[in-house]
Formats: structure tokens, sequence, C-alpha cells
């Protein structure tokens, strides 16, 4: 088995954003591609699916693995402008842990991807889609080679987060959950010596006890819990479409104080694990 490849498609939280001072860091929503042994599995389908779907990675590959975190629109809204859902001899696995309680994952994508909210019904998409609902904590074995463990992230309406390992190299995908005492040894026995986490980082302190009901986390909870869990890797990810080029460079010199190996997540980025 061989590394990972990691690629982030869309790196921006909430909403996607086009700002002149935002170009460098990028603005499409949640997507992040884990490749390896011609396998492909996909971490949310936020905006940042629809370029990786017009890239030339995408066409190595005649089915991809889709694990959402959850159901929010800036996580899914990339689906049905994702070009291989438009091809029949493709085939797309979604997984989600937060669906099972709203009538299941085929519902919920039904009920988005069909008018009066989307033109064409969801019935008309050509891939072939399986759909797997689940519990948090719940163990997937997606294939030969990946297998992932999961986790209840504490956002609204809730979430799952993964880690995702191929017996050679692990990378934990936690974004979309607030920081707390409830959580910390949770999220850092789920971390332990991942070789790269992946971390919502949408608030800085200040901004956080201003909306610390959001279901977001800041850069300093992420690089704590990196230092905690003795990751090799920690890449700040979700940030806040407020946040300009200028603010997340700021950031990141911060976070790289606290915890050295801080990378920012932008949108484009690859990384070999």
């Amino acid at each position: 088995m061989t590394n990972l490849t990691v690629t982030f498609w869309g790196t921006r939280g909430s909403y996607p954003i086009s700002r002149k001072d935002s170009s460098l860091a990028g603005g499409n929503t949640s997507c992040v591609s884990v490749e390896a042994d011609n396998e492909l599995i996909i971490f949310d389908a936020g905006t940042g699916l629809i370029p990786f779907g017009e890239s030339d990675s995408i066409k190595k590959y005649k089915s991809a693995t889709l694990l959402l975190s959850h159901l929010h629109l800036d996580h899914i809204f990339g689906i049905p402008f994702f070009k291989p859902i438009w091809m029949s001899d493709f085939g797309i696995n979604f997984y989600c842990g937060s669906s099972a309680s709203i009538g299941g994952l085929e519902k919920t994508l039904k009920t988005c991807f069909t008018p009066p909210y989307f033109p064409i019904p969801w019935a008309d998409f050509s891939a072939k889609r399986t759909y797997q609902d689940f519990l948090p904590g719940d163990r997937l074995e997606l294939n030969t080679n990946f297998s992932a463990q999961t986790i209840a992230l504490d956002h609204p309406g809730g979430g799952c987060g993964y880690r995702l390992g191929n017996g050679v190299k692990t990378i934990v995908y936690l974004t979309d959950t607030v920081h707390s005492d409830q959580t910390k040894d949770a999220y850092i026995n789920f971390c332990k010596d991942a070789d790269l986490l992946v971390y919502d980082a949408t608030f800085t302190m200040e901004e956080f006890h201003k909306h610390s009901d959001w279901g977001h986390s800041t850069w300093i909870a992420a690089t704590e819990l990196a230092i905690a869990a003795g990751v090799k890797k920690l890449a700040l990810f979700h940030h806040n479409p407020d946040h300009s080029d200028t603010d997340l460079a700021d950031i990141l010199v911060q976070a790289k104080a606290k915890f050295p190996e801080t990378i920012l997540a932008v949108d484009g980025m690859t990384v070999v694990l």
C-alpha cells in the first residue's frame, strides 16, 4: 500500500466567497480528496467538489466514496455540479452519520436536489449511487484498503468526524464542531498520532466568544488538540468567509508559534503523507 495524497478543493466555511482580498486562500466550501492505491475517498461535497470534478485528477477513477460530515448546504452544494455524477459509468458511495434520524441520506438528497429546489430530479442523475446511513462511533469498512473510525461532533443538527487510514498513513477530518471540556478527551483519543489533522479553525477566540453556539472552533483549539494528540501535521480548515488572506496569514503565524507543523489549508493545495 502507498502513502496518501490529500488535496484541498474547498477550504472555506459556511458559504463560498469571491473577493480580491481572499484570492490566495480561495473561496470554495468544504471538499477534500484522499487518493491511495487507485482508490478515491472524498470528505464533504461543498463547492470545492466542482473544480475537483473538472480536474485531471478525477479522470483516472470510475468510482468514489463520499464521506459527509453533515448535510448543511455548504457541505453538499457541489453535488449536482460534480461532472461525474452525470456519467452513467461512474459510481458514488455516499456515507453520512447524521441522516438516519431525518429519514435517511437518500431521501434527504432527493429532497434537496429535485424541483423546486433544483431543476432536475435526483432520479435523473446518471451516476450509480449507493447510500449508507450510520451512527457516529461506528467503524466503517469502506473497501479493501481503507477503513474509517467515526466520532460525533458538537454542531447544530449533529455531525460526524472521520479517522481514515489505509494501514500506512492516517488522516483525521474534524470540521464543524465546537471544542469544549465535554469533547476534549474524546477528540484527543480520536486524533492520537494521526499523520494529518484537518480541523475547524473558523474563529479567533474573540469571535468565538460572540458565536460559541454556532458549532465551530478556533485555531487555538486546533493547535492545543494537535499537541495533546501528538499529531504530525495540522491543517487549519473551514476558514471564516469574513477572513481575508491577510487575516489567515496572521492566524497561521500565531498557530505555527504554538504548533510549528501547522499549515493553512487553501484551495488547490496537495499534501502527500
